[in-house]
């Protein structure tokens, strides 16, 4: 079982080279600032075991790949690493179509991605073989450790979050490079709640931690 961190750094900056007319100043839009997209960041990250060798966008409604040479801009994208993605096209319309080229000829297209939802964030490309956990925290204390492993293993291993948490309300993909459904989860909590779990995650890959009951 491989567990792939959903936490790891930026390596290089990358500006999308979208089309001139989205770079030109629009005197109509601009009585309208609050309606348009301005400036989307996000870190594209590469989960899969192949290099990502080519990232495009391209607005939903138009049926031409706009977008970033990465060979050009920042290199390739190895397993397991990221790099930031700007776009700034002033556009109404938050909707595209992402495409990603890998090293072994594979692609990964997505239509209609809201990138206003994932602006600040990040969007990943996982392998073929990769299950991802949504971990859920609805309770109302802050998850500071999440563990998980097989049903039939004992030994927890490593804090998965790191340095990093779960607020109330929030969630985190994490992709794991395995084939088991049974898995037993644990987290542990700033207010000392220490919960577990069991889920088959070939039927819910949602993994949700609640309040205990008084």
């Amino acid at each position: 079982m491989i567990v792939r961190t959903f936490c790891h750094s930026v390596i290089a900056t990358a500006i999308l080279g979208l089309p001139a007319s989205f770079f030109t100043a629009n005197p109509l839009l601009a009585q309208e600032e609050e309606l348009l997209t301005g400036t989307l960041a996000f870190t594209v990250e590469n989960y899969t075991s192949s290099n990502l060798v080519e990232f495009y966008i391209s607005p939903t409604m138009t049926e031409k790949w706009e977008g970033t040479n990465l060979q050009d801009r920042v290199g390739e994208v190895a397993p397991g690493q990221g790099a930031q993605i700007t776009v700034d096209d002033n556009r109404e319309d938050c909707l595209y179509d992402v495409m990603g080229e890998f090293a072994n000829g594979e692609q990964a297209v997505e239509h209609q991605v809201d990138l206003c939802e994932i602006n600040g964030g990040s969007y990943a490309f996982y392998g073929s073989n990769d299950r991802v956990f949504d971990v859920i925290n609805h309770t109302n204390s802050i998850m500071e450790e999440f563990y998980f492993q097989p049903a039939t293993e004992e030994d927890w291993g490593e804090d998965l979050l790191g340095s990093e948490v779960i607020n109330p309300g929030e969630s985190v993909s994490i992709p794991v490079d395995s084939d088991k459904c049974i898995y037993d989860f644990k987290a542990v909590f700033e207010d000392g709640d220490v919960l577990e779990e069991e889920a088959d995650v070939c039927e819910n890959n949602d993994i949700t931690f609640e309040d205990k009951e008084e």
